[in-house]
């Protein structure tokens, strides 16, 4: 009996023990696997050549597809093919990447990059823009790839943010928002100083829109002569630089100077910016810059200390006869940046029917200003001739379509008097839906677009999208309580980029004067029907 249970004691700590054993095993399988993918990880990113790196990042991505080391993977792999030119395998590993971590900054960058590059050299798709915000507004989240020392990776953040920064910058250049594209292009500059276009496009941008930079654009644009050395952009650009040069009070022998200052800037030998050196070559190059061009001219720090682009500070200023020569911000231009030609567009021919869209800023629709704006847009619809047509739009957070296209001055002026005053100011998505519109039902061939407005933008309709969407129209503007140079700037940029007119009021009673001023430009010159 004794006997009998005892081997049944020994049974049951037999099939305990081998339960045991079995699950022991069962969890210690990936446990195993986690090693071994570790381990094959290591040993990719640990090869000392690039073609062997690769290799081996590739063989672990095949046989270990759930890993957690996946996305510091195809990092380096999307980094690896990049910096070998291998643009079709870099963007294959950058959207995987951006499959597993959506606004991962390096996938965002590489793919921006590729667009850029099968799009014109010289113009930013909207999907582009949009990718390289959202690079930029994630780059201090994005991490480092497993086993990458701290200096191949500050190398690999400071070129995809130049990346970034100038996909933005160009977008803003290409739409002649020179103002908001300084500070992006600087950015660029900053990371790739002996790049033709980054120069080319923030010198043309410092010396163009409001609150010139003429120090750093003659400068950036002797730096673009020199770095196109020797073909057409760099006669064109030289033509260019030299007149707006000569406007602001330089000579043309000084500009010759300004070119050999800049040409010997960029003699001396330079570190790439693959390595953790490359900012210090940088800034050694820019010393020997200040020591030429000191020799040429007096020179003035106009950026701050802070400013991105340290060499911008050793530009010599304007002279004539070894003296500096004041640059007035207001002085005209007459020059055309090359490549980037000024729109010229031909007043509506008279007795053209036009399809005209009054776009009015809501808020505009309070007690003490309605009476004064319904005085004078009346005035306006008043003159619609027998093939004129106009509709009525209001926006501010969201738009309403008060009245549709009709030649009916009456119906116009009704919808008109039922704007209700309301917050926001979404003025682009405004003017990109009023052109949108009569592209799609107006009647006659010529547009006009007729907006009230404070200058205030809190639009999702993009500057760069809103460039392509007005080509085909006049944008006249009644910039009414502008209080902010931003402001103003933006609706002078909308009149000016498509030949219409801008006007500024500072009291609703002046209204009716502007609003006549613009009827006139509509429908040409003491050529308006009579009030009906």
């Amino acid at each position: 009996m004794c006997s009998e249970s005892n081997t049944l004691e020994r049974g049951r700590i037999c099939v305990l023990l081998l339960f045991a054993t079995v699950t022991l095993i069962v969890l210690g399988i990936p446990s195993f696997a986690q090693s071994q993918d570790t381990l094959s990880y290591n040993s990719a990113v640990a090869e000392r050549t690039t073609s062997a790196r690769v290799a081996g990042l590739e063989d672990f991505l095949t046989s270990a597809p759930a890993s957690t080391l996946r996305p510091s993977a195809l990092a380096w792999l999307a980094w690896e093919y990049h910096r070998s030119g291998n643009a079709a395998q870099s963007s294959s590993a950058a959207r995987e990447l951006l499959a597993l971590e959506p606004e991962n900054a390096l996938a965002l960058a590489l793919l921006t990059a590729l667009r850029s590059d099968e799009a014109s050299s010289s113009k930013v798709d909207d999907q582009a823009f949009s990718m390289a915000k959202r690079g930029i507004a994630n780059f201090e989240r994005l991490q480092k790839p497993q086993g990458m020392d701290d200096a191949s990776f500050a190398a690999l953040k400071r070129e995809i943010y130049g990346m970034l920064n100038a996909t933005v910058g160009f977008a803003y250049f290409e739409g002649k928002d020179y103002v908001t594209a300084r500070g992006y292009l600087r950015n660029a500059v900053a990371v790739r100083p002996d790049d033709s276009r980054y120069v080319y496009a923030l010198g043309v941008s410092d010396l163009n829109g409001r609150d010139l930079n003429p120090n750093e654009g003659f400068w950036m644009l002797a730096r673009a002569v020199a770095l196109n050395q020797g073909s057409a952009s760099a006669n064109q650009i030289s033509e260019y630089a030299s007149q707006k040069y000569q406007e602001a009070g330089g000579s043309l022998g000084n500009w010759q100077k300004f070119i050999a200052a800049a040409q010997a800037s960029i003699s001396s030998p330079r570190a790439t910016t693959t390595s953790g050196t490359a900012l210090a070559a940088t800034s050694a190059s820019s010393t020997s810059a200040a020591s030429k061009t000191r020799e040429i001219a007096t020179s003035r720090s106009v950026p701050s200390a802070a400013s991105p682009v340290s060499r911008a500070s050793t530009a010599p200023s304007p002279s004539v006869g070894g003296e500096r020569a004041e640059v007035s911000a207001s002085r005209p231009s007459v020059a055309t940046p090359p490549r980037v030609p000024e729109r010229t567009i031909a007043p509506f021919p008279p007795g053209m029917p036009v399809s005209l869209g009054i776009v009015i800023e809501a808020s505009h629709a309070r007690k003490e200003n309605k009476e004064a704006i319904l005085q004078g847009l009346s005035g306006i619809v008043r003159r619609l001739r027998p093939k004129d047509e106009a509709f009525v739009l209001a926006f501010g957070d969201q738009l309403d379509l008060e009245q549709d296209l009709t030649q009916n001055y009456k119906l116009l002026e009704e919808a008109m008097e039922t704007i209700e005053p309301h917050s926001g100011a979404a003025l682009y998505d405004a003017i990109g839906f009023a052109a949108g519109h009569l592209k799609r039902i107006a009647k006659n061939e010529k547009h006009a677009l007729l907006v009230i407005s404070d200058g205030r933008n809190n639009s999702k309709e993009s500057s760069l999208r809103l460039a392509s969407e007005i080509e085909s129209l006049r944008i006249f503007c009644i910039g009414l309580d502008v209080d902010a140079p931003e402001a103003r700037y933006i609706l002078e940029a909308l009149a000016g980029r498509t030949g219409g007119q801008a006007t500024f009021i500072s009291a609703p009673e002046q209204f009716e004067a502007a609003a006549q001023e613009l009827a006139g430009l509509i429908y040409g010159p003491e050529r308006g029907l009579a009030s009906r």
